[in-house]
């Protein structure tokens, strides 16, 4: 929302919301491996 309440004076007004949910951790990485990136398989257990 943007207001102009005078001829020097504006009023910007922003809002918002953000919302992530990691699967990876709860599910065992979903059958990612990653050896297959270049990674030492060691990284992977």
């Amino acid at each position: 929302m943007v207001r102009t309440t005078g001829s020097s004076l504006v009023l910007n007004i922003r809002t918002g919301l953000n919302q992530y949910v990691e699967a990876a951790r709860t599910e065992a990485g979903l059958g990612f491996d990653a050896a297959g990136l270049g990674f030492p398989a060691s990284y992977a257990g």
